[in-house]
């Protein structure tokens, strides 16, 4: 071998042991060094050029190992890469940083769209999510995934009808607190209470028709009254109103039947 013959086999050796340390995958990069293995003269050139490829290895192993680390800190047994090829130990931290990334997804949806609505059910999904750990239950993040956009457009629906029932309530004169459609933080409250809100505007409003008879027939006597119409918390104050008019109303139809006898 032409190394040994110019007094280089050291030289040679201490390449060959740096070429055997090399990962599989960066066999590519030495074609363009397969010509200098006969030229013992170019050594310097040779091992620049290898250099570079350790060099490369090393950058990539960093990479490996500082995205492990994350993985690491955010709680995953990822296990131990230091003796997988390179390739292979890219691929098992790819699988896992998916794995997070999946996670970090669901969780976000959690937030978006479930905590806007209900903070304790967002945080029973958060706790859900937090305890699948295993990068084989990626099926189980999927599932709950699923089961959050779901819900999600469950709720958003059901905000919407209600935001519908309001305006038309609105329409009909009920004055409510806020203005536009219904706040996601505002949903289960509604619910909760849509029935006794349902009873009462259904009362206010009958009311408001039987004032409105008063306001053709009498509207010197309702101005006093005019300031409840709309407002449910003032409904019992309307009722007493309504029934005062009624009541006056009777009277005076009992005393022109009274009139009205004595001229007979």
């Amino acid at each position: 071998l032409a190394w040994y013959e110019q007094e280089m086999g050291d030289t040679w050796e201490e390449l060959y042991r740096r070429l055997g340390g090399l990962d599989e995958s960066s066999h590519a990069a030495l074609s363009p060094l397969y010509n200098l293995f006969e030229q013992p003269e170019r050594y310097d050139e040779l091992f620049r050029h290898l250099q570079t490829v350790l060099d490369d290895e090393a950058r990539q192993r960093n990479m490996i190992e500082q995205g492990r680390a994350m993985l690491l800190n955010e709680g995953y047994d990822v296990g131990t890469v230091e003796d997988m090829p390179l390739l292979s130990a890219l691929n098992h931290v790819e699988k896992w940083q998916e794995f997070h990334h999946t996670k970090e997804d669901v969780r976000l949806a959690v937030r978006q769209l479930i905590r806007p609505f209900d903070g304790s059910l967002a945080t029973e999904f958060e706790m859900r999510c937090d305890g699948v750990h295993a990068i084989d239950k990626k099926e189980e993040l999927n599932a709950i995934r699923d089961e959050v956009n779901t819900l999600a457009q469950t709720l958003e629906q059901r905000r919407k009808e209600f935001s519908g029932q309001l305006d038309r309530w609105r329409r009909e004169g009920i004055v409510f607190p806020h203005e536009g459609e219904l706040h996601p933080s505002e949903l289960m409250e509604w619910e909760a209470n849509h029935d006794q809100v349902a009873a009462s505007v259904a009362v206010h409003l009958d009311l408001v028709e039987r004032w409105s008879r008063f306001e053709t027939m009498w509207p010197s006597r309702v101005q006093a009254s005019r300031a409840f119409l709309g407002h449910l918390e003032q409904t019992e104050a309307l009722r007493d109103a309504v029934d005062e008019l009624d009541l006056l109303w009777k009277e005076l139809e009992l005393d022109g039947l009274a009139l009205v006898e004595t001229y007979e």
